[in-house]
């Protein structure tokens, strides 16, 4: 990220089993609003024309600056529609209590 976050989320996803390994430093139980939070700043912007990068794991980082409440993130998925879509299944997977969620310190 090429800013300082306050809040970040670190989310390691496996495409094959549809794992996830995150790290963050809020709690745990915020990480579903915390992303939502940020899919919600997100809408509307601009359509990525990038092509996607095919990778068997893809990293994501979101964070948050507390002061203006401003967020930011990056990925190595190639465009932000990927990523973006990542991002939605990982929400839906916290949502859910999956055991495919694992967090590390």
């Amino acid at each position: 990220m090429s800013f300082n976050p306050d809040i970040f989320i670190e989310m390691t996803f496996t495409v094959k089993d549809e794992s996830v390994t995150i790290r963050t430093n809020a709690k745990h139980e915020m990480v579903h609003q915390l992303l939502e939070d940020y899919l919600h700043s997100i809408v509307g912007s601009s359509k990525d024309e990038a092509p996607m990068v095919e990778r068997d794991v893809y990293k994501i980082s979101v964070g948050v600056e507390l002061a203006d409440d401003s967020w930011g993130s990056g990925h190595d998925c190639g465009n932000k529609g990927l990523c973006d879509g990542i991002i939605m299944r990982v929400l839906t997977l916290v949502a859910d209590k999956s055991p495919k969620i694992s967090y590390v310190d």
